[in-house]
């Protein structure tokens, strides 16, 4: 699914259809699978459409995730 949601938003290219896969990313994130949505939320950031901006609490959901895995200093 996070695939499947990560390809829509990179064909599709919009701010609006970016902002609402990250949006289910930070989802499945506050329901406790941080580590299943991380692939799509860095692919997704890799391709931010111009003007975009991540949702609220993005970062804040996934860094513990990524201050455990080394990739991010607290």
């Amino acid at each position: 699914l996070t695939s499947a949601i990560t390809g829509i938003a990179l064909a599709d290219g919009t701010a609006k259809v970016w902002s609402a896969a990250l949006t289910a990313m930070l989802s499945c994130a506050e329901a406790g699978r941080p580590d299943l949505a991380l692939p799509t939320v860095r692919t997704l950031l890799g391709h931010t459409p111009k003007g975009a901006k991540p949702p609220a609490g993005l970062r804040d959901s996934f860094k513990d995730l990524l201050v455990r895995t080394g990739r991010w200093s607290d």
